[in-house]
């Protein structure tokens, strides 16, 4: 019995003694290589989503403008006057977020770090090919396409140079899109004495068709404080023709007064 007490303790020994050893020898193993401080700060730097999201604001802008001038003819004066008063906010509103928007995609051009083109790219797929844009509402990214461009010419890096390349087929594009359409447009934007931006007529309606399910002018007047009185309702035919008859059975012929 004590023989094999004896070898029960030897044996729970031993393997003591060896987990002891591989623990140890775990814990003076190299630890996991940690991330840098900092590591990842320039991809955040040089993310895309939020200059999409600014392209995104720009774009609604623009077309809540061409949703709040359509059927311009059929307004009121005090609608129309109404109307003008909150495009002239949207589109001030408008030109101030653009001019950020180049300032933030100048910063983004001068960032000495690789990543930028790819961030770069981004933008450009967004303008080209994003989900839901109509050819109409490229042109709303036109001065900011053409600003990029402008700024990407300092970069001589190859890199560059194809964004610069991509850039100017884009602006082809654009200045397509331009010739083909042009009264529509140019009635929503001449009034902000800007250049006038053609567009295709004969897909004109289609376009503002898509715009009206986005936004409706009375909601746009709302959000600027305006709120259009209820409009006054209309005679019935019936009552226009008895109007009519009781007016002609009060008028007077002939070439004197009755006595």
């Amino acid at each position: 019995m004590n023989k094999k007490i004896a070898i029960t303790a030897a044996a729970l020994a031993s393997a003591l003694i060896l987990g002891a050893a591989i623990y140890f020898a775990l814990a003076q193993k190299d630890p996991a290589p940690t991330q840098p401080v900092g590591a990842g700060t320039v991809a955040n730097t040089l993310e895309s989503k939020p200059l999409i999201a600014n392209l995104q604001s720009v774009l609604a802008a623009y077309r809540k403008i061409i949703v709040l001038f359509a059927d311009e003819k059929t307004l009121t004066v005090n609608e129309r006057t109404l109307a003008n008063q909150v495009g002239q906010s949207l589109f001030h509103e408008n030109r101030q977020r653009v001019v950020d928007l180049e300032s933030s995609l100048g910063a983004l051009v001068g960032n000495a770090s690789p990543a930028r083109f790819e961030a770069l790219g981004s933008v450009l797929d967004y303008i080209e090919s994003g989900a839901g844009l109509f050819d109409a509402d490229r042109l709303a990214f036109r001065e900011i396409l053409r600003s990029l461009q402008l700024q990407v010419t300092a970069d001589s890096s190859l890199p560059a140079i194809k964004l610069h390349k991509r850039m100017g087929e884009d602006l082809e594009a654009l200045a397509e899109i331009e010739r083909n359409y042009e009264k529509e447009i140019r009635l929503v934007f001449g009034r902000f004495e800007t250049r006038a931006i053609d567009l295709k007529r004969e897909r004109w309606d289609d376009y503002l068709a898509s715009l009206k399910k986005l936004y409706n002018r009375e909601q746009i007047l709302k959000d600027f404080g305006v709120v259009l009185p209820y409009p006054a309702p209309k005679d019935s035919p019936a009552a226009s023709k008895n109007k009519t008859k009781n007016e002609d059975e009060g008028e007077v012929f002939g070439h004197s007064l009755p006595a």
